[in-house]
């Protein structure tokens, strides 16, 4: 039975896709440690690999996970349109009945969103605007860079959000952090692998131990 079914239906609604969105949040944020925040021996080989590939999968990357974090950050109305926030299920769990944990996802939410304001204030200066004054001025408004810290603490808060809703109504909770790939073989470990084992062959094709020729019969 899924998460969902157990709980009352116009809750149900709101957490599937805020579920998934959180789901796959820290399966992104996971690759993105895994390219760029493994060791130095790590940005060695994306380096040697594909450089520019990597720096812009890096700035791409980097900026997702930011506009998806500012997003569930979002109150729950625009104006007169609806946003599917954090908020906009902490008003549903309002509405149904479970008053018990209502302060402290009120506390998670305003962690949260003070954990994403410079987060937001990105978003908003050139990930999803490109602020006049902020690209033209020379960066007249000051907006700090992002840092892996304050991404897996705003993670962290979400995910603790989200797991007493799922505990209030399920008694479980998901390992939001511990994303497990399937298939197995999906994840930037296996992508470095693959990396690792195709510079050691280049390293042979240019000694002379393989013929220069045998990448061919592979070539798509």
């Amino acid at each position: 039975m899924s998460i969902a079914a157990k709980m009352p239906v116009p809750l149900a609604a709101l957490w599937t896709p805020l579920y998934e969105e959180v789901v796959w949040l820290h399966a992104r944020w996971i690759i993105f440690r895994q390219l760029y925040g493994t060791s130095a021996k790590r940005i060695e080989l994306l380096d040697k690999s594909a450089p520019v590939l990597f720096f812009i999968l890096q700035n791409v990357l980097g900026d997702e996970i930011q506009l998806s974090l500012s997003k569930l950050a979002d109150p729950a109305k625009t104006g007169k349109n609806r946003n599917l926030t954090l908020e906009t299920l902490l008003d549903e769990i309002k509405a149904a009945s479970p008053h018990d944990i209502i302060a402290e996802l009120e506390d998670d939410l305003a962690t949260f969103r003070h954990m994403c304001g410079n987060i937001t204030l990105r978003r908003n200066k050139f990930i999803a605007h490109f602020d006049h004054d902020t690209v033209i001025k020379d960066q007249a408004i000051a907006v700090p860079g992002a840092s892996r810290k304050e991404i897996s603490e705003a993670l962290a808060v979400a995910a603790r959000f989200m797991n007493r809703i799922e505990a209030r109504f399920t008694d479980s909770t998901t390992a939001y952090d511990e994303f497990i790939f399937f298939p197995p073989g999906g994840d930037a470990e296996d992508l470095a692998d693959i990396i690792r084992r195709g510079l050691r062959y280049t390293e042979l094709m240019e000694s002379g131990s393989i013929p220069q020729d045998d990448i061919q019969s592979f070539s798509d």
